[in-house]
């Protein structure tokens, strides 16, 4: 019999599904997360009626969206309908260009659990990725606070269904104190 160990088991990876109609952008991706340990990419999907067949067959934790996907049901609608899935629903983690409050609370009323923009760097996708896998919410860095790169998370006992998460999100602003209507001019590219 082998002697026990100290060591912590190793957590399981995250299954990761992709969702963007670029290929390029998909194989960038997924050159990407193959350097990140504890994460699996299980399948791409080009369009959002891919996502929902291919959940539906692999059953990722996590699926990694953007919101404009050509034609057929965009990003937003394709969240909604990931997030309702009766059986093993993934968390949805939107990953996009856009950047405005419409956007953003489009995004989130629809069931996304975090919302981060390409133009983050590699360690802020990775972290995004692990803390909305656990059901953490992870939203863009914080807009306006130069040098700010923490992932902001609403307050404890906040619900995803109503005002309690809009609230958490006006009070915590993505770590500025500022409500999220105020930041995404600052950030628009």
């Amino acid at each position: 019999m082998p002697a026990p160990t100290d060591e912590p088991p190793t957590p399981a990876p995250v299954r990761l599904l992709l969702c963007d109609d670029h290929a390029v952008v998909r194989a960038g991706l997924r050159a990407l997360l193959s350097s990140a340990p504890g994460i699996e990419v299980v399948a791409e999907a080009g369009s959002g009626e891919e996502a929902l067949a291919l959940t539906t067959l692999h059953h990722p934790d996590l699926v990694l969206m953007d919101l404009q996907l050509g034609e057929g049901i965009d990003g937003v609608e394709t969240t909604r309908r990931l997030t309702t899935l009766p059986d093993h629903p993934p968390y949805v983690l939107v990953l996009t260009t856009y950047d405005t409050d419409a956007d953003i609370t489009r995004a989130v009323e629809a069931g996304a659990t975090g919302y981060l923009l390409k133009a983050e760097r590699p360690e802020e996708l990775f972290t995004a990725i692990r803390a909305a896998a656990s059901g953490r919410t992870a939203l863009v860095p914080a807009c306006g606070a130069e040098g700010d790169d923490s992932l902001a998370e609403p307050a404890a006992g906040a619900d995803a269904e109503g005002a309690g998460y809009f609230a958490a999100l006006d009070a915590r602003a993505w770590g500025t104190g500022r409500s999220p209507g105020r930041c995404s001019s600052a950030r628009r590219r």
